[in-house]
């Protein structure tokens, strides 16, 4: 068995779906990635890889950030963006 894994404050887990499943009531597919945002404790899932561990950047007064999405994707508002 497998330890749990926790993810602290103002850290996430970047997880890939493997293989379809539901997630309580939202449909996965396979190559969908999504951010498991902490602090809370991952239960693995067989269907679900984790990619990466990901640290909140700050910005500070006079600094910007420019991200820019590598593929369609929805927000954690569920907008869609499509500028790649």
């Amino acid at each position: 068995m497998a330890k749990l894994k926790v993810v602290k404050k103002d850290q996430a887990f970047r997880l890939q779906c493997l293989d379809d499943f539901d997630d309580n009531g939202k449909n996965r597919i396979a190559g969908d990635e999504w951010l498991f945002c902490g602090p809370k404790t991952y239960h693995p899932r067989k269907e679900v890889e984790i990619v990466s561990t990901e640290k909140a950047v700050t910005i500070n007064p006079n600094e910007a950030l420019k991200v820019k999405a590598t593929r369609e994707m929805k927000d954690h508002k569920g907008m869609f963006s499509y500028n790649f």
